[in-house]
């Protein structure tokens, strides 16, 4: 627990010396890999997290998704249960309340499209990430 409360506070001093630019131009190198790629390339169906304001930026790769004719599904949270909503546009994300994080989040109720058996690629930006992938800083600490 305390290493990863030291991972997020390094995290945090790091990217917080880069500029709001700077965070943009680094997202946008990184989002355009992603939509390169060929497990991008292969999957229909894709939940993809909305970033913070320090984390890697997704909005050119929820466009795409979009422009791709792709299945985009995002998470709306109830207490500690995490669902995957599908959303159908940009403008529909816009339109959801923001939530602690300062993050659009859609609300319930949801149907039964909205179930990850239909997600091929699960999009996760952070801050920091744990030697073994686990994203560090979100939800409950062990």
């Amino acid at each position: 627990k305390n290493d990863s409360i030291r991972s997020i506070t390094n995290a945090r001093k790091l990217i917080r010396k880069y500029g709001k630019e700077e965070i943009i131009q680094r997202s946008k190198i990184i989002q355009e890999k992603v939509i390169a790629s060929e497990l991008y390339h292969q999957s229909s169906s894709i939940s993809v997290y909305i970033s913070t304001e320090f984390e890697v930026k997704t909005d050119l790769i929820i466009t795409d998704i979009f422009e791709c004719g792709k299945k985009c599904f995002v998470p709306c949270y109830h207490d500690i249960t995490m669902n995957m909503a599908r959303v159908f546009s940009l403008e529909e994300i816009k339109k959801y309340p923001l939530n602690y994080d300062n993050i659009y989040q859609p609300e319930g109720p949801f149907n039964s499209e909205n179930s990850s058996q239909f997600i091929d690629l699960y999009i996760v930006p952070g801050l920091a990430f744990t030697k073994n992938g686990v994203r560090v800083g979100r939800g409950k600490v062990d």
